[in-house]
């Protein structure tokens, strides 16, 4: 139940060196800075930072167009990705050594300027083919387009008309032949009907007035040369483009190495952006810069060599002092626990951090939920389903830390599952030989197994309360809220136990009256002795106090639910598997597989989501609430982004 032991931290240079011992915080990554000092920065200070700013994120939204462009001209593989999803873990001198040598601008530079061409090309061509679509109407006409606006006399026009009026509109036109019009239908393309016409230019007005009548659509050529040296020329330029995109396309093949570049380059922008950010977040005082935060006592001795090997004694001041009393509400909070336990510190994050001078709950709710949860889940097979995802996962795929912290969660659940699995004699819903309880008949036993459970439970939140109070010295407070509760409990447990069982007899019953007797008067007494000569309020707080105790009955019938859930699980996967035994002998092996891997994995995830949402709730409501009041701020340290390289703490930055 470990919370790391804090140091408050002041640390103040020449301003010359802000970046440079941001950059090697980023490294160490075990300050938390305290913040809030912008208004201490001078103007132009915030002007060049505020410019750096503005050019870093500039160049942030480059690489991941880059990045995404890189991606999208990649086929989707999901197993690939699975086994090379891990980020990469270097320590900061390498990472920088790596992105400085990458020459990263020119790769961002090489990569948009490709992707630019590519969709400049692609609109080329497809202008060439609707031009070349084009042309193949006026290639019906056998005179020069070109040549149409030097008619002096005459009047020249091409167009189409809807293909319903074509017949009519050609007759109109075979009338008027003696007043100087000419007409040639030259095509018929879908529904429009093409005609190439000429007409003396005193018939221009008679014959638009026929062209308005049926919609004359009348079309432009858009080429500067006769159609058939428009229809080389696009061809010579459709032969371009696509030797164009050749040559794209083995760029594109080259560049599909340099995604792991711009990776490394978005995490170093990234690291400069958070430098940038900080320097307007820290103190600013004649030329100098003062950072204040926390460090944890274990990294002292190493931050102090770090800074020292780096910075010379003179630039620098660097003052590490205890927390004092004042502080306990300031200080940042460290979880510190073991591998397993770890894995679960998502649990007292979900509901709060503990405060400084509190315990870490952490290793105790492991313990509980882990009980907890393979109870409400039970099932042998079920357990080794999921442990088999999770060995596989974590040996051999590659996932970033997130997905593994999450796999881990369940991976190490796998194992009470089994283990109640067991208990119970199930696997899959099927009924082993050697099973102690029966989730469809030992329904009672189950029942008070919950309430035993939640018994220890709520006995242990009592004992955690007792220390919790005996740190802070109020001991009154520990007597009256915590050891009296657990002995009245403790003694009509053991009332209980004598009651229900053979094996003891009246000398446990009288002990047990006896100490729960004790816990009584302690509940009412020890407010009036802590309230001296206003006894008779103290008195009255200890009776308002036994009230408690309906709270308590009630937080000890939720733990029924764990007996509740565990028979629901149990009795699903049988009338699953009892479905599926009505099957036809051919139908079982075929789709009676099918549909037993989707019953049983629905039920899977329907009884560990349950597991999961009451667990946490057991853990929140009932134990929390009799000695965790938590509210700790988490601590924060100063590090690299880590998006996609893992920092080492190592700090050997050269």
């Amino acid at each position: 139940m470990a919370i790391a032991e804090m140091e408050k931290l002041s640390l103040t240079f020449k301003e010359r060196h802000l970046d440079e011992i941001l950059r090697l915080m980023q490294g160490f990554q075990g300050v938390h800075i305290e913040t809030g000092y912008e208004a201490s920065i001078p103007a132009a200070q915030k002007e060049e930072i505020d410019k750096v700013i503005r050019e870093t994120e500039k160049d942030l939204r480059d690489i991941r167009a880059a990045r995404s462009i890189i991606k999208s001209r990649e086929p989707a593989k999901m197993l690939s990705a699975l086994r090379n999803g891990e980020e990469k873990k270097l320590s900061m001198a390498e990472f920088l050594k790596i992105v400085g040598e990458s020459d990263w601008e020119k790769v961002l530079e090489d990569v948009i300027s490709t992707d630019r061409w590519l969709q400049n090309n692609r609109k080329r061509r497809r202008e060439v083919t609707k031009l070349r679509g084009e042309l193949k109407l006026w290639e019906s006409v056998n005179s020069n387009p070109l040549d149409f606006g030097k008619l002096q006399r005459t009047s020249a026009y091409f167009g189409s008309v809807h293909e319903k009026h074509a017949d009519e509109f050609s007759e109109i036109l075979l009338k008027h032949e003696d007043d100087g019009v000419v007409f040639e239908k030259t095509l018929q393309d879908g529904d429009r009907a093409w005609f190439f016409l000429l007409c003396h230019k005193g018939a221009d007005g008679m014959l638009s007035r026929y062209m308005n009548e049926y919609s004359f659509s009348i079309e432009e050529y858009p080429f500067e040369k006769p159609q058939k040296e428009a229809g080389q020329e696009l061809e010579l330029e459709e032969k371009e483009l696509l030797s164009d995109e050749k040559e794209i396309n083995r760029l594109i093949d080259e560049q599909s190495k340099y995604e792991e570049i711009l990776a490394f380059a978005e995490d170093y922008n990234l690291n400069t952006l958070l430098r940038k950010k900080m320097s307007l977040e820290v103190a600013y005082e004649d030329g100098e810069i003062i950072i204040e935060g926390w460090i944890a006592s274990e990294g002292r001795a190493k931050f102090e060599k770090l800074i020292a090997e780096h910075i010379t004694s003179d630039d620098y001041s660097l003052i590490v002092t205890s927390v004092k009393e004042g502080d306990i509400e300031d200080v940042p909070i460290k979880l510190k626990n073991g591998k397993l336990t770890a894995v679960y510190e998502r649990l007292t994050l979900m509901y709060s951090l503990p405060r400084y001078n509190e315990i870490d709950p952490t290793p105790v709710i492991t313990v509980f939920y882990m009980i907890f949860f393979g109870l409400m889940v039970a099932d042998a097979g079920y357990g080794f389903a999921v442990f088999l995802i999770g060995l596989v996962v974590r040996r051999f795929l590659k996932v970033k830390r997130s997905t593994r912290s999450f796999v881990d969660f369940l991976y190490f659940l796998s194992f009470p599952i089994m283990a109640w699995g067991l208990v119970f004699g199930s696997f899959f819903g099927i009924d082993l030989p050697f099973g102690l309880l029966s989730v469809t008949v030992d329904i009672i036993p189950m029942m008070i197994l919950s309430l035993v459970l939640g018994y220890v439970h709520i006995m242990t939140g009592l004992v955690l309360y007792m220390i919790n109070q005996a740190k802070l010295r109020k001991f009154f407070d520990m007597a009256s809220g915590g050891l009296a509760w657990f002995l009245a409990f403790f003694g009509g447990g053991m009332m209980l136990l004598a009651a229900l069982t053979p094996w003891f007899g009246a000398a446990v019953t009288v002990t047990g009256a006896v100490i729960l007797g004790l816990g009584v008067a302690a509940i009412v007494l020890t407010p009036a002795i802590q309230y001296g000569k206003r006894w008779f309020a103290g008195f009255g707080k200890g009776l308002y106090a036994l009230y408690s105790a309906t709270g308590y009955l009630g937080d000890f019938i939720s733990y029924a639910r764990l007996m509740a859930l565990a028979v629901a699980g149990g009795c699903v996967a049988m009338a699953f598997n009892t479905i599926l035994s009505f099957l036809p002998l051919i139908l079982k092996f075929t789709l009676g597989i099918v549909l037993a891997v989707a019953l049983h994995a629905l039920n899977i995830g329907l009884s560990m989501l349950s597991a999961y949402v009451h667990g946490i709730r057991l853990q929140f409501v009932e134990f929390f609430s009799k000695f965790y009041t938590g509210g700790g701020k988490k601590f924060e340290p100063f590090k690299a982004a880590e998006k996609n390289v893992i920092i080492s703490d190592s700090a050997d930055i050269d």
